[in-house]
């Protein structure tokens, strides 16, 4: 496979570089579908009108959900295909963090073993594709033509262990039915469309969508499932990612492990600059 994988990945929860195409199955579509779209400018007797009391419920209720750790150490295989028939199965991801200060994965395939390594802190980011031999090393300032997402460490740490991402503290035009409460959220100019099960307020869906200065429109949605109890948290280990911006991206994950606060994680990064292109 010529394209670099790393790019696109990203958006789905971890970095990927892949090295080759073959056939896949296919990665279906969740179709719950999201009954709101944004509304603003709304007040008392609008049908879409949210009492600011019951909007702040809602928010504290999905708050009291966040995963806290000091590290998060997961294991999980990974389903990828795009609209341009590129496609790989069964790839296996590590991911190990600690809180705020280091994001660290590692991407292998059965036949090669490892093809990536990606570090992450506030500052910078660094990620080696082994297969092509190429080093990136960007500011994180300077990174959003790797991740080609502009996600700052935090965004990139709630995405990766399960928390809401782009979530503000006022959303508009609440929706309920039995199973689900939807909703919409605007924030730094992304516009996120939520979906949390009525029952314990975890995610179900989101959509974020945002649009460029060219006036292209990107959007990844997100659906979460199986959740299991790690210590006190319920944890989403299946996910699936939809991308779509001048192409469609689908990536499926399937969580095999996940361990909060662990002592020690694996955060190795020792390449040798002189054996890889500079990307």
């Amino acid at each position: 496979m010529k394209q670099n994988v790393v790019l696109l990945f990203f958006v789905a929860m971890a970095s990927l570089m892949i090295v080759s195409c073959r056939s896949s199955k296919k990665i279906s579509r969740s179709d719950t579908g999201f009954p709101t779209k944004d509304s603003t400018g709304l007040k008392p007797g609008d049908s879409a009108w949210v009492d600011p009391e019951l909007a702040q419920a809602i928010l504290s209720k999905i708050r009291s959900r966040a995963i806290d750790f000091k590290t998060y150490s997961a294991k999980l295989k990974a389903d990828y295909q795009t609209d341009k028939g590129e496609s790989m199965n069964n790839l296996t991801v590590d991911i190990n963090i600690i809180k705020d200060s280091l994001i660290w994965m590692s991407v292998n395939v059965s036949i090669f073993g490892e093809v990536a390594r990606l570090k992450i802190t506030p500052d910078s980011l660094q990620a080696v594709d082994r297969y092509h031999k190429v080093m990136y090393l960007r500011d994180m300032e300077n990174a959003q033509d790797v991740l080609g997402i502009p996600f700052d460490f935090g965004t990139i740490q709630d995405l990766l262990v399960g928390n809401p991402v782009f979530l503000s503290d006022s959303i508009t035009k609440i929706v309920t039915t039995s199973s689900l409460i939807s909703f919409n959220s605007v924030q730094n100019g992304f516009n996120s469309l939520f979906n949390v099960y009525a029952d314990d307020y975890g995610l179900q869906q989101s959509r974020v969508t945002s649009t460029d200065s060219l006036g292209t429109e990107r959007s990844c949605e997100l659906t979460y499932g199986n959740y299991k109890e790690v210590d006190g948290y319920q944890l989403p280990f299946t996910r699936r990612v939809f991308v779509e911006d001048k192409h469609l991206v689908k990536v499926a994950l399937n969580f095999v492990r996940v361990e909060l606060n662990k002592e020690k994680v694996t955060t190795s990064f020792n390449f040798p600059r002189n054996k890889f292109k500079q990307g």
